[in-house]
């Protein structure tokens, strides 16, 4: 008796449906892996190792130094899940493409968050002449033509008006 081709393209390949079998051991070692790194986590936050790396290397910022090793451990993490409880490590190689482009929008979205972060203090149009304002919403007073004092005004920014001018 002829086979369907839905049964042929099932037959062909592994029999399972192309579908690996992963050992528990696989994933015990992982968690192990990922507990470790978490207790690494925690001890680089309660540590200053910054500031014991630099006292050495003058050239070092200690505060730099701690959130490189944090990113880095992160990273890591990051790594041991995508490739081993996604399984994109047997994907095909389009599955290997999507999971990078998610890394990729992510980079693409920090960079946004980023530049607004660094625009917030940049100037906008005002419809009064010679005042400056932020880009950023501002604090309305009882009437929109109030003036605020600089300690009320932009609360949303971490700069005053007062200094932008």
């Amino acid at each position: 008796m002829a086979k369907s081709p839905l049964q042929a393209a099932h037959d062909h390949g592994h029999g399972d449906g192309g579908h690996e079998i992963h050992p528990n051991s696989m994933y015990v070692k992982t968690a192990l892996f990922l507990s470790v790194f978490m207790v690494a986590t925690i001890f680089a936050a309660q540590v200053d190792i910054g500031n014991i790396i630099s006292s050495k290397l003058t050239f070092l910022n200690g505060y730099y130094v701690n959130n490189f090793i944090a990113v880095g451990i992160a990273v890591v993490k990051c790594y041991v899940v995508v490739m081993y409880f996604m399984h994109v490590k047997w994907a095909s190689n389009l599955g290997k493409l999507w999971a990078l482009m998610g890394f990729f929008f992510l980079a693409g979205l920090a960079v946004i968050l980023i530049d607004y972060q660094f625009r917030s203090h940049e100037e906008g149009i005002t419809w009064q002449a010679g005042r400056a304002e932020s880009a950023l919403p501002r604090k309305i007073g009882s009437t929109d033509q109030e003036v605020l004092p600089p300690e009320e005004t932009n609360v949303q920014n971490r700069m005053p008006k007062a200094s932008m001018n």
